[in-house]
């Protein structure tokens, strides 16, 4: 398998191309719903004469607000020439058009650190522009990770698209390490209970106390992310329900945040409807 990497950097406020909530807005959730999102168009540095129509793309966010793969998709049109980006430069600069197939929440992306753990021998750290290739034996272990290429190795078994199985999972496995450790280190005796989908992940009790806890993981250094129906009437209904945010999930700043039924409830905004006529 090969990818061209595409390359975003949000600058130092966070918000050049988009802020983190207009990518959800705009990027997330349209494709989420079967829509692409508008803006197709993206600029590939210097790179242009090895890349071509139908090259898979993955869009790496670069920055110190937390660098990893947040998209997938494939080249339609390109490479071409039109004004440069940066309306501060004269001259032209070459892009493609690409159709998007999936994007990920900011908090959600697929972290340079897991990339250099799961897709060694390609130097992640070393990317400043677009139009890097990733072939070879570093394609094959990126098509895996992403779960668009046949697994290898005994018994290894596909995930869906983009890691929706794969990565999440891992990222949700250690989360719960994470906090089990945390709370077993204060004399808390807890249980897994996440298989029994009560609307929480692990019980802890400690003397006369106990606590319903929903464990969540983010690879990004923000405590956001998505709540369940099954997880808001537990956070409604259950006494002593409470979330626990890991956030930086495989990266070298692991921090927890706990929010209780009411901080979650108090936060929660709908972001998707479903009908069904």
């Amino acid at each position: 398998m090969r990818y061209v990497l595409l390359t975003w950097n949000p600058g130092p406020d966070d918000s050049d191309q988009y802020t983190p909530q207009e990518w959800l807005e705009r990027m997330v959730l349209p494709l989420q719903l079967g829509q692409q999102p508008d803006g197709d168009r993206w600029s590939i540095g210097t790179n242009w004469r090895a890349i071509a129509k139908g090259d898979l793309v993955c869009m790496l966010r670069q920055g110190s607000h937390g660098r990893g793969i947040v998209a997938t998709g494939v080249i339609t049109r390109g490479p071409f020439l039109a004004p440069h980006w940066d309306s501060t430069r004269t001259g032209k600069a070459h892009y493609v058009n690409v159709a998007w197939g999936r994007a990920m929440p900011i908090n959600e992306m697929i972290t340079v650190a897991e990339l250099e753990a799961r897709v060694p021998g390609f130097a992640w750290g070393q990317i400043y522009s677009s139009g890097r290739i990733v072939e070879g034996e570093a394609g094959a272990a990126l098509a895996e990770l992403l779960g668009q290429g046949p697994p290898r190795g005994r018994g290894a078994k596909k995930g869906q698209q983009f890691g929706t199985v794969e990565h999440n999972r891992l990222v949700e496995l250690e989360a719960m390490r994470v906090v089990t450790r945390d709370y077993e280190s204060s004399d808390w005796t807890v249980e897994d209970v996440s298989a029994k989908k009560l609307g929480w992940d692990i019980e802890a009790h400690r003397g006369g106390a106990r606590l319903y806890v929903e464990v969540k993981g983010v690879t990004g250094p923000d405590p956001a992310f998505f709540l369940t129906a099954n997880e808001h009437r537990a956070a409604a209904e259950q006494a002593g329900w409470i979330t626990v945010v890991v956030t930086g999930v495989f990266g070298p700043k692991v921090s927890l945040s706990t929010l209780t039924a009411a901080n979650v409830l108090n936060a929660a905004r709908p972001t998707q409807y479903r009908v069904t006529p």
